[in-house]
Formats: C-alpha cells, structure tokens, sequence
C-alpha cells in the first residue's frame, strides 16, 4: 500500500483505476525500471477503457440531441405523419442511448448515489389528481381542469395564492371575477421524496 494518500480520491473512473493497478502490477516495484516502461504499462492498461469513455460520452451527446428534436417535432406536429416521424426520432433515441449503455465501462454502470428529489402534487378538495416535477406542471393542470367547467364566453381571472405559513409550499388557485374573488379547492403542493428510510425520523 502507498505511504501517501490518493491526491484526487473522487476520481473512480474504470481508466484511472487500471492505470492505478498497472503501476501497483508493475515490476518497478522490486526492481528500478525505466519511466517509459512504466508509462507503457499504464497507457496500454487505460487506453481501451479511455476510448470506451470517449465513444460512450459521444453516444449519449447523439441520443441527447435526437431526443431534443423529438420533443420538438412532437410539439409542432400538425398530422399524424410528423407525429410519427417524431416518434421514429425518439426511437433512434433511444436505441443510441442503449448503445452508450452497452459501451461505457462497467464501472460507469453503477448507479449514482440516491438523493431526495421534490415531486408537486396537484389536487382537486383533496382528491389527488397526479403529481409533477415541476410546480408549473401541476398548475397548468388544475388550471386546464377549472377552465374546463366553465360556461362559453366567460371571463375571469386565475391566480395562485401561496400559503406561507404552511410547510412544504403549498398554493392555492383562486378565482377573480366580478371583483370578488373565491377559492377553487385546487391545490399544489410540494412534497419530498425521501432516497433511502430514516429509522431515527420514526422515533
């Protein structure tokens, strides 16, 4: 084992790890060897994973970029044949990301750590009616759903009102009209996901 600690201990890539094995298989060791040896050693023992790295990254970049041409095919879509000309896209998609899969080197396939994650529920008189990433998501859902109760022609005005005293940011979605303004019984709310059981938060 080295006397001195790792100077750079988050990278765990597959190609710094055997070039670090290399040096630790090298007979530099036991015995004084040249430099260029030793530099042969690690590159000839990172070079495949590096390249793997490198083809794996310029994947995902493809399928990144296919997907994003996708959602905006989709989002233009004026007939059912570009409807699946942008499905055709987001299948390539797809299928390049699985090859990124397939080509990164196995220590890239370890997922990351989980992490708590924030998820916006929107409800209807406590009736839940889905949840979102994103609180503009859950908003324009309630939104669309009170618009559609109402009569032809009217007009009024939606806003959301923010309940500051309540924890996990909850908003409330009122209606103006008439200069009186009344609640609608939609809500969104913030909620936490947690990444792994807390035992001591039950206790």
């Amino acid at each position: 084992m080295s006397a001195f600690a790792d100077p750079n201990p988050g990278d765990q890539s597959p190609a710094r790890l055997a070039a670090i094995q290399a040096v630790r298989d090298h007979p530099s060791t036991t015995f004084m060897a040249p430099y260029e040896s030793l530099a042969d050693a690690v590159l000839t023992a990172a070079r495949p994973l590096i390249r793997a790295e490198v083809r794996a990254a310029a994947l995902r970049e493809a399928a990144d970029a296919l997907g994003q041409r996708a959602a905006r095919m989709r989002r233009i879509a004026g007939s059912p044949t570009e409807a699946r000309a942008a499905a055709s896209w987001a299948d390539a998609g797809h299928a390049i990301r699985s090859m990124a899969a397939e080509a990164a080197p196995a220590a890239e396939l370890v997922p990351p750590a989980a992490e708590d994650v924030t998820v916006y529920r929107a409800s209807h008189d406590s009736i839940v009616m889905g949840l979102y990433q994103s609180a503009a998501e859950a908003r324009r859902h309630c939104e669309t759903e009170e618009r559609r109760t109402w009569r032809a022609g009217r007009r009024a005005t939606l806003d959301w009102i923010e309940d500051e005293d309540e924890e996990g940011g909850v908003a409330e979605l009122v209606i103006e009209a008439g200069g009186m303004e009344r609640t609608t019984g939609y809500v969104v709310e913030a909620l936490t996901v947690a990444a792994v059981y807390d035992e001591e938060a039950d206790e």
